[in-house]
Formats: C-alpha cells, sequence, structure tokens
C-alpha cells in the first residue's frame, strides 16, 4: 500500500519485485524469513529495523504469516513506531531527570499503585531510616507498622481524604521506627497522579 511504499522511501509506482528483503531488513531477519513456516507466525510483533531505499533507518514492528505452504509466501505486516520510540525515550529522560533531582534534595520517592498494590521505594526511603536499599520488600502494609502509633490515625485521616479527591494533594509529619529501633521525624508529601474510572 502506499504507507509501505513510504516506509520504503520508493516511488509508489515503482515495481517491488527488483528489491531484495536484504536492501530493507537487517540480515538474520532476512534469514528468518527463508525457514519453512509450516503455516505458523514467522514473527510476530518483531521489533526492527528498516532501512528505507532513502538511507533513513526507521524503527518498526513487524509480523509475518505465511500465505501458503509454498516456500517464501507470506503477509509481512509493518508497523512504523517512531513516535512510540520518541516517547519512551522522551519518558526515560525525564524519570531519570527526576530522580537526580530528588537525590539532589536528598528526599525519598515512593510510588504507590493503589488498585494493585505495587509499592516502589528509592533507594533513599531505605537508607535515611538506616537500611541498605532493598534491605526489606516494598510494603505499605510493613511501613505503616513502622509508624509511630500515635501518628496513624491522623495519618489515615488525611490520606483518606486525599484518596476520596477532597485533597489536591496531602502532606504529613510523622514519627517512623528506623533500624535502630528509634523514632524519627519525616515529612510526607504526595498526590495522586491517576485515577481509574471509579476514582
Amino acid at each position: 500500500n502506499r504507507k509501505g511504499y513510504e516506509l520504503l522511501g520508493i516511488d509508489p509506482t515503482e515495481d517491488l519485485s527488483k528489491y531484495s528483503l536484504e536492501e530493507f531488513l537487517p540480515e538474520k531477519m532476512v534469514k528468518i524469513l527463508h525457514i519453512p513456516a509450516n503455516n505458523e507466525i514467522l514473527l510476530n510483533q518483531k521489533h526492527t529495523y528498516l532501512r528505507a531505499h532513502t538511507g533513513k533507518t526507521v524503527p518498526v514492528e513487524i509480523t509475518v504469516v505465511p500465505m501458503s505452504l509454498q516456500e517464501e509466501s507470506f503477509l509481512m505486516l509493518v508497523r512504523d513506531i517512531s513516535e512510540k520510540e520518541r516517547m519512551t525515550h522522551a519518558l526515560a529522560e525525564s524519570e531519570q531527570r527526576f530522580i537526580l533531582a530528588m537525590e539532589a534534595v536528598n528526599d525519598g520517592v515512593f510510588e504507590w499503585d493503589v488498585l494493585n498494590d505495587k509499592v516502589y521505594f528509592s533507594d533513599r526511603n531505605y537508607t535515611m531510616l538506616g537500611y541498605q536499599p532493598g534491605e526489606f520488600e516494598p510494603n505499605h502494609l510493613l511501613w505503616d507498622q513502622m509508624i509511630h502509633p500515635e501518628d496513624r490515625t491522623k495519618n489515615y485521616a488525611q490520606l483518606r481524604k486525599h484518596l476520596k479527591g477532597e485533597t489536591e494533594h496531602y502532606e504529613i509529619e510523622y514519627r517512623i521506627r528506623n533500624k535502630q529501633g528509634n523514632y524519627q521525624w519525616i515529612l510526607e508529601r504526595g498526590k495522586i497522579i491517576d485515577r481509574d474510572p471509579n476514582g
């Protein structure tokens, strides 16, 4: 189709039969296409790079399905993922900048996926309490047990209000037990960054 010609950098009026796969795909990818398929999918959304006739390299996902038992007769579906890769790289760079910024101000960072009950702790969350990074499993229930009993009710109340959408963010000062068994004061700030349709 026209989009395929655009990816290959070829004029739509040209005859594709004069070109070989080796001109556009990596050698190892071409070798896979020469393997007898027995009507099975040869490639399923395989990430690779397409070399356009113009010399441009384009990141793509390729799915290859045999058309018949005849050798080298197949349907190739190619999807340009340039924008997807650009967004992935931009996100990775943004996350790295955020981590560096947090390290510079010496703050711990945590992320709590409430729906799936998954928690992420940065290294600083551990070290500020005297632990080695990863010394215990990130878990909000374990963290709650480390909070001073007199501070838990206040913490739960502020967190509950935020989860209900009654506040834009929450900010709590409380005591937490460190590795030495002593309580130390910390300041915790948080904000929900994503909600499902149920809130």
